[in-house]
């Protein structure tokens, strides 16, 4: 993993958590966060965006980034992120630390500042329109969420397998995407639905499905 910084990477990381405050679910858990990021990841291209990361890594604990962790750790020594309760946990595969992330002052300064540059205030709005689909959903729904995904649950790809969904193949690997385009298909309306509508009729889909599975941990 390279030590290089990703500043889009981080300022994704940034809005998504000015998204998830405005909410007011901060702060929020980390594995939490990490499934919240794959969602975006997955649901860009409703809104005409690339995703930040177009693949990972398929973990039994749910979509987890490496790299991004990275981001989020340094973000928190740097004053950007608040890192409000730890706890060590153990899975079989590996040890970490767990935390719940918010946003400093100066995080929330340097979003503002990224927001008066062009091109952020879309991303910032698809963000921000991802995290009012996902706040309502009950505290279950919203673990499983992940899991319940199009394109995370692909019987298709095991465990420890890569997820490819727009860094080397096209969207038509992208089934989160590939749903939310059925929509106006199987609703026959007269007019199409738009895509903040998209991504709330996705997100109660997820809701619906993960309300048929057994509880995992947060």
């Amino acid at each position: 993993m390279s030590n290089t910084p990703n500043y889009f990477q981080r300022i994704w990381l940034l809005l998504l958590m000015d998204a998830v405050e405005r909410n007011a679910i901060a702060p929020i858990a980390q594995l939490r966060f990490h499934r919240l990021v794959f969602l975006t990841n997955t649901l860009a291209p409703v809104y005409d965006l690339d995703p930040c990361k177009g693949s990972l890594v398929k973990d039994q604990r749910g979509p987890f980034y490496p790299d991004i962790q990275w981001d989020i750790d340094r973000m928190v020594i740097s004053g950007l992120l608040s890192m409000d309760t730890t706890n060590n946990r153990i899975n079989k595969k590996d040890y970490w630390i767990d935390a719940s992330y918010g946003l400093t002052d100066n995080g929330y300064q340097l979003v503002r500042e990224a927001l008066k540059r062009v091109g952020y205030k879309p991303l910032h709005n698809f963000l921000c329109e991802v995290v009012a689909a996902y706040a309502p959903l009950k505290d279950e729904e919203q673990q499983l969420a992940a899991f319940a995904d199009a394109t995370f649950s692909d019987s298709n790809i095991k465990n420890d397998e890569v997820i490819d969904f727009g860094e080397w193949r096209d969207l038509r690997h992208n089934y989160s995407f590939q749903a939310t385009e059925l929509f106006d298909q199987l609703a026959q309306r007269p007019f199409p639905f738009l895509n903040r509508d998209k991504i709330h009729l996705y997100f109660k889909y997820l809701a619906r499905v993960a309300d048929t599975f057994p509880k995992r941990a947060a």
